[in-house]
């Protein structure tokens, strides 16, 4: 009986914040500034299921990165066309989303630059923590940020598009190293020692349930503070990050930002200069007048370096 979608009970009237843990099981209260971004999903099943509990908490959106199966009947942007689309896999989606009203706004995009774009926070998760992997548990960081509460369920009368982004891995292999540091925070979520990993949707399922419950019920988050709109995204910080690795270079310095682990692993993988500042800056929640001036002036001081190197000579 669990495969069929039952129409839930009239919802209870939705009074302030519903505190009292137990004083309402159905509220009107929706996470519409968040988005979910899944990295390479391979399994339709967990594509489903992640659309139907993103459904039940009133998330904004739902992108995938560089899918490994179809999603939409064939139906694919232009630069995914390469793609071959199976009806198989959109039909999986379609019957595990249950009616979910965020299938038939499930899109896809080729990287997760792409999905972030827009985004002014965008939080991973991942059980791997180590040398270059700064995490924080999700409970000290919900703690830490009870301002962000309020930002959760509102959007910018200008743009719909979430500007809270979580981002989750593979299913075999979760994230690699440069998609963590893409993102302003990483965090782990706590489960037994002797059987950590949690599969893609159930990971899913834990995080915005819990972030669903911290908006209702924590007394910490009785604040009208929201995330600052003049924060700024994702692609004026990469824009300021790749303006000082052009100076780095300049100066004929190191620019790569992590070394060991392969081309994609992660063990050994160590931090260079260029990839910890890139930690302080996408946590640094600067605003966009900050990261302008920064990179006027960066660029500035790019420009002075050029003007310094002496002219070659011919022979």
């Amino acid at each position: 009986m669990y495969q069929q979608c039952f129409k839930s009970a009239k919802p209870r009237r939705w009074v302030g914040r519903c505190r009292q843990a137990g004083t309402c099981h159905a509220t009107h209260v929706k996470l519409r500034n968040v988005g979910i971004v899944l990295v390479s999903p391979k399994n339709p099943e967990n594509i489903g299921s992640v659309l139907r509990v993103s459904g039940n908490f009133g998330i904004g959106k739902v992108v995938l990165v560089n899918p490994r199966c179809s999603f939409r009947d064939g139906k694919r942007g232009s630069s995914l066309e390469d793609r071959v689309a199976s009806s198989d896999d959109a039909d999986i989606i379609s019957k595990v989303a249950c009616k979910s009203p965020l299938l038939d706004s499930l899109d896809a995009v080729d990287t997760l630059s792409d999905a972030l774009a827009q985004a002014k926070v965008s939080i991973c998760f991942t059980r791997r923590s180590g040398v270059g992997r700064r995490t924080e548990d999700l409970h000290s960081f919900l703690s830490l940020n009870g301002s962000l509460a309020a930002s959760l369920t509102t959007t910018s009368e200008r743009d719909s598009t979430p500007s809270v982004m979580l981002v989750f891995g593979r299913e075999e292999h979760g994230l690699f190293q440069e998609e963590i540091q893409a993102c302003s925070h990483a965090i782990e979520i706590p489960s037994n020692a002797d059987f950590p990993s949690l599969n893609l949707s159930h990971a899913v399922a834990v995080v915005v349930s819990r972030l669903y419950e911290w908006v209702l019920y924590d007394d910490k988050n009785a604040t009208d503070d929201c995330i600052d709109s003049d924060l700024a995204d994702h692609s004026e910080l990469n824009a300021l990050l790749s303006r000082v690795t052009k100076i780095v270079s300049q100066l004929g310095l190191e620019t790569t930002e992590s070394r060991g682990g392969g081309d994609q692993g992660n063990h050994g993988r160590r931090l260079q200069p260029l990839g910890h500042l890139r930690n302080m800056v996408m946590r640094s929640r600067a605003t966009t007048q900050e990261v302008r001036s920064l990179f006027g002036l960066v660029k500035s001081a790019s420009i002075a370096i050029d003007n310094c190197v002496p002219e070659k000579t011919s022979d």
